[in-house]
């Protein structure tokens, strides 16, 4: 978390936090379409191919502001490939514990994603168990 913003990028509602951590234990949830499309705007592009979030159901205990409590992986597919490009490009988000004004969500970019930054679709077998 070195390299994490001084200041989130936005912030999620109570409500949004539960939607995108599902049953929680940092188990890998495509976002629910309504979810997405409050959020999508935070992304800057409209080429989006999938959003994918992860958390821990149960929070930590203790208060400190840095604790990560969920991400979102933003796959997007890239609209205008160069010659050696993959064709998707993954950017992470980083979840941390809840203030008052909500859910800080702050802009990682290429670190941290659980699929390649540049990505073909064979590569985004982790983020679906059930993917043949």
């Amino acid at each position: 978390m070195n390299n994490r913003p001084t200041f989130p990028n936005f912030y999620l509602t109570e409500e949004a936090f539960q939607t995108l951590v599902g049953d929680g234990n940092w188990k890998i949830n495509e976002i629910p379409w309504h979810l997405a499309i409050e959020i999508k705007d935070h992304f800057g592009i409209d080429t989006s191919f999938c959003v994918c979030g992860s958390g821990v159901s149960a929070l930590p205990t203790h208060t400190a502001d840095d604790v990560p409590v969920a991400g979102i992986d933003w796959i997007r597919q890239e609209d205008k490939l160069r010659a050696g490009e993959k064709p998707f490009n993954v950017y992470h988000y980083l979840i941390t514990q809840k203030t008052t004004e909500g859910y800080p969500v702050f802009h990682l970019g290429e670190q941290d994603t659980v699929a390649p930054h540049w990505s073909e679709l064979e590569d985004l077998k982790v983020y679906f168990k059930d993917w043949k």
